[in-house]
């Protein structure tokens, strides 16, 4: 009964990776206004990134 307890719980604690939740991903907005409009939706700050080449 013992032996049966311990696999249980180590088959409980391998699944857990399993149950959480993604990893929260950055995804580029097509336009400002789209941009505004979720981050007001999920009540997040908008990340701005300006890249210059040469």
């Amino acid at each position: 009964m013992k032996k049966l307890t311990l696999a249980t719980a180590a088959l409980a604690l391998l699944a857990l990776p399993a149950l959480a939740k993604p990893p929260v991903e950055v995804k580029w907005a097509k336009s400002w206004d789209e941009a505004v409009k979720e981050a007001k939706a999920r009540n997040v700050p908008i990340m701005l990134g300006l890249h210059k080449d040469g």
